[in-house]
């Protein structure tokens, strides 16, 4: 007895915490001006899938509830499955999108099947979930179980694909974009896409990182003998930290990131320095040879950087 009241009042505790400082970040997020819309409305939504997680594990794994019909906790866990993983493409779909406003403008534009297939992925992301949510939802038998878990296996796939795609398209369009510009703005704006890069990067893959934690932890409470407590705590952290990098990737809110992640931020301003020093040092030799040309022109027009 004592083990439970001290679950119910760590579940508690964890409630509170999501409820105070989702209030403070929105509080913060509102008083800025230049924040851009989409990943505002992306973060809003992450915070209320957080929350509605939270409550759903705490209300099945504890009597906040009260009695409820068997057919009725089924529906809420399938529920508390189905948003972490749209949580997890709410995350993706930030690095999509702070790659779409970061390169804007008329010298640069994704090209058509980057798009698609950006948006292909994204659709995928937040379908595949969907049968085994309504597989746990109505106890589903036969066929449909298979079918369900494939999908669910699938989904799994589409998000390291979803992911590294998304580096892929970052790391070309920096590198046009270091090909595009004139030598005397070469500096300050690789200084900056550094820096913008690296703080994406990061804050993505830490929220990766704790999603894979926690996916380990629903397969083991799914197919396993893990304690529901256990993987209650798991999925309350997960959901916080995804909720902590969102909000880390807003501009005004550089000087807790630099608290937050100072050594990691620098390892990844390293990598992504190093990568672009290596791309220029193999580009000499054939700026040597136009320059030498006498038809060489120089290039036109401008990329437009836009940090939120």
């Amino acid at each position: 007895m004592l083990v439970d009241i001290n679950y119910e009042v760590l579940s508690s505790i964890f409630l509170c915490a999501q409820i105070s400082v989702s209030i403070a970040a929105i509080w913060s997020l509102q008083k800025q001006d230049n924040i851009n819309g989409v990943l505002k409305w992306i973060f809003y939504g992450n915070l209320l899938f957080t929350f509605i997680t939270t409550v759903v594990w705490l209300g099945t794994s504890t009597d906040v509830f009260g009695d409820v019909s068997e057919d009725a906790t089924w529906t809420l866990l399938a529920l508390g499955f189905l948003l972490p993983s749209w949580n997890v493409t709410f995350i993706l779909f930030t690095l999509i999108w702070r790659i779409i406003i970061t390169f804007s403008g008329p010298s640069f534009e994704l090209s058509k099947c980057s798009k698609l297939t950006l948006c292909t992925l994204t659709i995928l992301s937040f379908v595949l979930p969907l049968p085994m949510s309504i597989h746990i939802a109505f106890d589903l038998d036969g066929a449909y179980t298979d079918w369900s878990m494939w999908s669910l296996m699938a989904s799994f796939l589409v998000y390291p694909a979803m992911a590294i795609y998304a580096v892929y398209v970052f790391q070309s369009a920096l590198l046009s974009l270091t090909k595009m510009q004139q030598s005397a703005e070469l500096k300050e704006r690789q200084n900056m896409l550094t820096e913008l890069a690296a703080r994406s990067f990061l804050l993505f893959f830490a929220a990766c990182t704790s999603m894979t934690i926690f996916l380990f932890v629903a397969f083991n409470a799914l197919f396993g003998d893990v304690d529901s407590s256990n993987f209650y705590i798991v999925i309350a952290i997960d959901q916080m930290i995804n909720a902590f990098c969102l909000y880390l990737q807003f501009g005004f809110t550089k000087r807790v990131y630099m608290k937050c992640c100072k050594y990691p931020d620098q390892w990844c301003r390293g990598c992504v320095s190093r990568k672009i020093r290596k791309w220029q040092e193999s580009q000499v030799m054939p700026a040597m040879v136009e320059v030498a040309s006498p038809t060489n022109s120089s290039p036109s027009g401008a990329i437009t950087l836009v940090i939120a």
